[in-house]
């Protein structure tokens, strides 16, 4: 995933922060630090760090201008009826049926390499969405798309839990759980 370099560098510089400052406070490398206020490809759990430590939301550190971000949504088609492009190799999880969704899965259940490539395509998927949710509040489809990638995303950090994979911390999935709730009643 990709930060606005200007977003991210005003949050370290808003703080007074230097760069080692910053990578020690939100306990990642100094070079993530600067891949990320360079709009260089960082993880999403290095996202989430160096937001927390700015005291601010991932979402608060995304690009303007959606197409900076990977998107496997056409936001030229935005408003309504929100239009899912096909960008090959890249159908959003989101889209897929709860039997293909489980079918990839299943598939990913070779290594705990490829069931972490799935999750963290699907951490990315689900930062995507909460960004495009956050622009478009009113959109049920854009709101029916994140609620299954947060759905989606709870169900491969179970999986990942049950394999005893590199779990996230308990703090964000209560965080999901509560949003995904508060969606539903939506």
């Amino acid at each position: 995933m990709r930060l606005d370099p200007e977003r991210t560098l005003e949050a370290r510089e808003r703080l007074g922060l230097s760069v080692a400052m910053a990578a020690k406070r939100a306990d990642v490398a100094k070079s993530s630090i600067s891949r990320a206020e360079h709009g260089e490809e960082i993880r999403p759990a290095t996202a989430r760090r160096i937001a927390t430590a700015y005291g601010v939301s991932v979402a608060d550190l995304y690009p303007h201008d959606p197409y900076s971000v990977w998107s496997p949504i056409d936001l030229r088609q935005l408003g309504p009826p929100v239009e899912v492009g096909s960008v090959p190799g890249h159908e959003p999880m989101a889209e897929l049926s709860q039997e293909e969704f489980h079918e990839a899965i299943r598939e990913a259940s070779g290594s705990d390499e490829d069931l972490l490539k799935l999750y963290n395509r699907l951490d990315d998927e689900r930062a995507f969405f909460d960004h495009l949710y956050r622009l478009y509040e009113t959109n049920e489809t854009i709101k029916r798309l994140y609620t299954r990638a947060i759905d989606r995303w709870l169900i491969m950090h179970f999986v990942l839990d049950e394999r005893e994979i590199n779990p996230e911390r308990v703090s964000d999935l209560r965080r999901q759980f509560k949003l995904l709730e508060e969606l539903k009643s939506r």
